[in-house]
């Protein structure tokens, strides 16, 4: 779904600046530029060419190696949160510099200021700019391009171009429950990731399941002052349990004519070792094959997989078509080990045609 086609909905425009070969072509229109350090000459040169009252803000993921036209705000103490971006954007610098940042952070303070977000009243739609950060990540990017995010003051969002599957298996790999910051936590059973045209994906409906919350505060240097961020409070939430959930959808008997096929025909699987934990993800191929491999794709199964009888939790997300296994053994084995038992097992349930 094209800019044009929703003018009338109110949307940031967040464009990206990444990959190794950048477009000759000028970027799209955007409220926001999101540039890579090593991309932040050639941004800084766009932006100075624009009309002054054309020229978005601009967040650069790290310190940049040039000087950037303009007053820079850098966010320095930690890792940069949604609301210490949001509140750089509020007073009114045009380049904001990352020390370094939580995952999606840049993306949801930058949607929080345009849309004028709050953090108690607002946290489901800061998770759904936050799924459409992971999506943005999967980008096309084999070719020249600027991937854009679109956010709507609700937290529905398109990316485009995007990867489906690279949207799907970054989200689910995310450490702990799945995708979060200082301020929301993902609820990944909310999600739903629809088609939006060529090469475009729409993120619908997420929910918020509370905020982690932070300890350390922040500082933001700007025109020679010393702006603090307090600590980011924590709210209360279910927090996505991990376990068994309960099935939506069963499976009937095919009688004689179920047949055995390559898991590797009918899912893909990713795997993520994180500090103290291992993801595996699957995502069935077609979303007609949910029922069979939700009932195929067990604890048990999957314990296997891992190398380890035990510390195996599995979480169903039928609007995902998708299973998610956390590891937490401490001799579990590694990631791509489980990938390679997982493609090769076998699954029953097909009819035989």
């Amino acid at each position: 779904m094209s800019i044009e086609s929703r003018g009338a909905v109110k949307a940031i425009r967040i464009t990206w600046w990444a990959g190794v070969h950048l477009p000759s072509v000028p970027p799209p229109r955007s409220h926001v530029w999101l540039v890579q350090p090593n991309h932040a000459a050639a941004a800084a040169h766009a932006w100075a060419a624009l009309p002054a009252a054309g020229r978005p803000r601009v967040v650069v993921e790290g310190l940049a190696a040039v000087d950037l036209p303009g007053e820079s705000a850098i966010i320095e103490g930690g890792p940069a949160t949604a609301g210490a971006v949001q509140r750089a954007l509020q007073l009114g610098a045009p380049f904001v510099e990352l020390t370094g940042a939580a995952r999606g952070a840049a993306v949801v303070g930058a949607s929080a200021w345009y849309h004028g977000w709050i953090l108690e009243g607002d946290r489901s739609k800061m998770s759904g700019a936050l799924v459409g950060a992971m999506a943005l990540r999967a980008a096309l990017l084999e070719e020249p391009c600027f991937p854009m995010l679109e956010i709507e003051a609700s937290g529905a969002a398109v990316a485009t171009p995007v990867d489906r599957p690279g949207a799907i298996a970054r989200l689910l790999l995310e450490p702990g429950v799945g995708p979060s910051l200082p301020e929301t936590t993902v609820n990944l059973t909310t999600v739903h990731l629809l088609d939006a045209g060529p090469r475009s994906l729409r993120i619908t409906g997420v929910r918020s399941e509370g905020g982690l919350g932070s300890r350390q505060g922040l500082s933001i240097r700007f025109r020679g002052q010393v702006h603090s961020c307090p600590p980011t409070p924590g709210a209360p939430g279910s927090h996505v349990p991990l376990h068994l959930a309960e099935r939506t959808m069963t499976v009937g008997l095919v009688g004689d004519a179920r047949i055995r096929v390559p898991a590797g025909d009918v899912v893909r699987v990713w795997a993520a070792d994180h500090a103290d934990h291992t993801v595996l993800a699957l995502a069935t191929r077609h979303a007609d094959d949910w029922s069979i491999v939700d009932d195929w794709a067990t604890v048990e199964r999957a314990s296997d997989w891992f190398g380890t009888p035990a510390h195996v939790t599995r979480h169903s997300l039928p609007s995902l078509s998708a299973l998610r296994f956390v590891c937490s053994a401490p001799d579990r084995s590694r990631g791509i080990e489980a990938v390679g038992r997982a493609l090769v097992d076998e699954i029953v349930g097909f009819e035989d045609t």
